[in-house]
Formats: C-alpha cells, sequence, structure tokens
C-alpha cells in the first residue's frame, strides 16, 4: 500500500476510535468527551470527521504536508528509526524482517514477551540519536552510553561500587 493523505486520514480516525488518540477538541467538546470516556460507546464516522475537521495540527514534518500528515509523521517515525518500517510519501510501507518478528510474537497465543524484548533490545542496542531520519544536536548511542555510566560507577571506588539496583532494571527493560 502507499502512503497518501487519504491512508493517513484512515490510520488518524482509527487511532480516535479507538481512543489512542486524544484530539483537544474532544476534551473540549461534553459530548465527545462522554464517549472518550466510556467503555462502551464509541464515536460515529460523523463525529470522527468532525474531531479531525475541528483538530488541526499545526505541525510540519520534512516530506510531509502540514498538519494531520505530518503529525503521522512523528507518531510512527520512531519505528522507522529503529528500523521496523519503511515509509515516505507517496511510496510503499514496507515492514521491514524485524517488524514482522514483532507482529508475529505479537500475535503468537500467548504473546511471545521473550521475543518481543528481544528484538526491542536489538533495536535500543543499535539506535543513534543522530541518524539519517532525525538530525539533532546530540550525537550519542543512548544504551551503550547508559551502560558505559554503570560501569563507571561499578568501578568507582567513591561511589561504592553501585552500580544498578535491581529496581533500576525496568530502564533497560524498557
Amino acid at each position: 500500500m502507499r502512503l497518501t493523505s487519504d491512508v493517513i486520514h484512515r490510520v488518524v480516525k482509527n487511532l480516535i476510535r479507538e481512543k489512542e488518540y486524544t484530539p483537544l477538541f474532544v476534551q473540549r467538546t461534553s459530548e465527545l468527551r462522554a464517549i472518550w470516556d466510556s467503555l462502551d460507546d464509541s464515536f460515529t464516522d460523523e463525529q470522527l470527521e468532525l474531531i479531525i475537521t475541528e483538530s488541526p495540527q499545526k505541525h510540519k514534518e520534512k516530506g510531509f504536508d502540514y498538519g494531520w500528515d505530518s503529525r503521522f509523521d512523528t507518531w510512527y517515525k520512531m519505528l522507522k528509526e529503529f528500523g521496523f518500517v519503511k515509509y515516505a510519501m507517496n511510496e510503499l510501507i514496507q515492514i521491514t524482517s524485524t517488524g514482522h518478528m514483532i507482529v508475529d510474537a505479537y500475535l503468537e497465543k500467548p504473546r511471545n514477551e521473550r521475543k518481543l524484548q528481544t528484538v526491542f533490545l536489538n533495536a535500543l542496542m543499535k539506535y543513534q540519536t543522530n541518524n539519517p531520519l532525525r538530525k539533532t544536536l546530540n550525537d550519542n548511542a543512548p544504551l551503550s552510553l547508559l551502560l558505559r555510566v554503570i560501569k563507571y560507577f561499578h568501578e568507582d571506588t567513591a561511589e561504592n561500587n553501585v552500580g544498578l539496583y535491581r529496581g533500576e532494571l525496568p530502564i533497560l527493560i524498557c
């Protein structure tokens, strides 16, 4: 499938329908807010179109039109940076082999949490903040930087070989 404004519109509509993204217009409108807060109620197509129309996104990303198209890129850019998907406007959307591994692990019954963690850890290990998809002034590899800091504290006798506490392990697991 090619990534077009129409495809992005359908994705946005579905994210709002599934209550995964809350535009401010929903929060400011009591009728829509009541639907959002309800576990049983859902938005009609007309309400979804109204929400999208009344929630213009004042946002611009390189390679995407101003508005919802750019918001889409903001939402999914990290998946691209991690190497799970490749997309660009008016080009085919491609799920990479790593992306397929995530989908397969997620769909397994029961869900294969170990495989999901391994794929994400692999992606995080390779991640660089300054990469071809994102230009930043902070050029580092976050996970290896964290591991070097932990090693430094562990080896520093003035810090009493603190290393990493068990309660801090979720930092690595995420």
